[in-house]
């Protein structure tokens, strides 16, 4: 069932006018401790150049805005030649709305669009250790731990380890039972178009 949280939310493509609210939340403490390795970015400009280095063939974006403000931030970036089959996803949500069901509605939506409308058969993920609330909502979604790297970023004067999870959509057998993710992510991909080279960016 959604939360309150989740019934007062609009899902929708990024946009350019989001960035502001994208690296206030990509430069949240609480995003940079559980979910990144990389200092805070300096500007919009330069949060921009990163997530569009992201290297993919196709690409959906998804912010989540709550109360007129970006709220969360999910990513499914669709990997080329021989892993065509494939994607990586990002997911962050802002701190003070967390455990309100954004999260869960962002890998409703993610997920049902790699399977459903991308057809992919695979989906990974990288999250810290200790960071147990993202791997239990990843848990939740089907996502199983398939390696452990240690020592893989640092985090001030220590480092912290990452696990590599993963979802086979060809072991699921049915799709999931929520069909309003579903309906969310038909009505995403009709504001997505695609570019002469293949990037999915929004109409």
């Amino acid at each position: 069932m959604a939360s309150n949280c989740d019934r007062g939310t609009i899902f929708r493509c990024r946009k350019a006018e989001d960035d502001r609210g994208l690296l206030d939340l990509f430069n949240e403490e609480g995003f940079r401790h559980g979910a990144s390795a990389r200092e805070p970015f300096s500007d919009c400009e330069d949060m921009r150049q990163w997530l569009e280095g992201i290297q993919a063939t196709q690409r959906f974006e998804i912010v989540a805005l709550w109360q007129g403000e970006i709220a969360g931030f999910g990513g499914l970036y669709v990997l080329g030649d021989g892993q065509s089959h494939s994607g990586w996803i990002i997911l962050g949500v802002r701190e003070r709305i967390q455990r309100c069901g954004i999260g869960s509605a962002l890998m409703h939506l993610l997920t049902s669009t790699a399977r459903v409308f991308v057809g992919l058969e695979r989906l990974q993920l990288t999250v810290f250790s200790d960071n147990t609330a993202a791997i239990r909502l990843y848990r939740k979604f089907g996502f199983e731990i398939e390696g452990w790297h240690r020592n893989y970023a640092r985090r001030g004067e220590n480092f912290i380890d990452a696990l590599t999870m993963a979802r086979l959509f060809e072991a699921d057998g049915a799709i999931e039972s929520d069909h309003d993710p579903l309906r969310r992510a038909k009505h995403l991909q009709q504001e997505w178009s695609a570019d002469c080279g293949g990037r999915w960016i929004a109409a």
